[in-house]
């Protein structure tokens, strides 16, 4: 199992390439991601607001599975285990297939 964060051409290469290649998406809403990381006190208010104003927030598209992360941290890494548990050695969904949402 290889876990990545690759751009969306690398997904196509990988899924050319890659049989068993499972693409997942973990989706955040603006407030619950400013809220983590003013917690985390790394970043300015400045910087979070200007991080933020960078990203996409709609609903992820033409992966295998979209993971909320908006709830406990926790719930959404034991989603992202069973994910890959499930997906060991089984093919991906056709492309056009409706996406898992966990």
């Amino acid at each position: 199992t290889v876990v990545a964060d690759p751009s969306q051409t690398m997904i196509a290469i990988a899924r050319a390439r890659y049989r068993h290649c499972h693409a997942v998406a973990i989706s955040i809403d603006a407030a619950t991601m400013r809220q983590r990381l003013t917690a985390r006190g790394r970043e300015s208010q400045a910087d979070i607001e200007t991080r933020i104003a960078r990203l996409d927030f709609t609903a992820p598209l033409g992966y295998d599975a979209v993971i909320d992360n908006t709830g406990p941290l926790d719930d959404a890494a034991a989603r992202f285990r069973a994910i890959i548990a499930s997906s060991r050695n089984r093919d991906r969904p056709p492309i056009g297939a409706a996406n898992a949402v966990c």
